[in-house]
């Protein structure tokens, strides 16, 4: 009866978030190797967990474990930050537009190193 009312998250699938977040970059007027950045970082993520899945159900788990096998290619700590800059760019107006929960991937972080973090502040 009296509690927070949220409303629902529009599915969506990452594939499809993908080419609306880019768009969007666009219409931001961001540099083509900007937006290039971001599509190689969205589908390297893409790739790594090997499926389609709706954007509501990513996981913690599952960036980490992107950062994990981006390091065990021998990628370097600097390309794997810049790709979990992207992933964080990319919740957090996912979130904004509701296409996720304002819990889900709360605790994404990330930092020079990317393995230590704080918290995304809610929109």
């Amino acid at each position: 009866m009296f509690g927070h009312y949220e409303k629902p998250v529009r599915s969506i699938l990452l594939s499809d978030f993908i080419l609306l977040f880019l768009e969007y970059k666009k219409g931001q007027g961001k540099a083509r190797a900007t937006v290039e950045a971001y599509r190689y970082a969205l589908n390297n993520f893409g790739k790594s967990i090997k499926q389609d899945l709706s954007l509501d159900t990513i996981t913690i788990d599952m960036i980490e474990a992107f950062a994990a096998e981006r390091r065990s290619k021998g990628r370097a700590e600097k390309t794997i930050r810049n790709e979990l800059i992207t992933l964080l760019t990319a919740f957090r107006w996912a979130k904004r537009q509701r296409y996720i929960r304002r819990e889900s991937l709360r605790t994404t972080r990330t930092t020079k190193e990317a393995e230590v973090s704080t918290p995304i502040p809610d929109p």
